[in-house]
C-alpha cells in the first residue's frame, strides 16, 4: 500500500508491506531536501470502512499508526 501526502509544504510518499522493511521520501519542497525514510510495517489491516498501518521509522525507532475509518 501507497499513501502520498502533498501540500504547499511537503510530498511525503510512503510504501508499506507488511512485516517488510521498505524505503520511503519525504520531500521539503521550500528546500528542495529529499530524505530517503526507512520504515517497517508492523501491521497493515485493509477491511471496507477502515485502513490501520502500524509502522516504524527505522532510524529514529520511533512507532506510528495511520487510522483511517470510512463511514457512509
Amino acid at each position: 500500500m501507497i499513501i502520498e501526502r502533498n501540500n504547499d509544504l511537503i510530498v511525503s510518499t510512503l510504501i508499506f508491506e507488511k512485516g517488510k522493511k521498505t524505503s520511503s521520501l519525504y520531500q521539503i519542497k521550500e528546500e528542495d531536501i529529499t530524505l530517503e525514510i526507512n520504515i517497517k510495517t508492523k501491521c497493515l489491516k485493509i477491511t471496507d470502512n477502515l485502513i490501520d498501518i502500524a509502522y516504524t521509522i527505522i532510524d529514529s525507532n520511533t512507532d506510528y499508526q495511520y487510522k483511517i475509518e470510512m463511514s457512509e
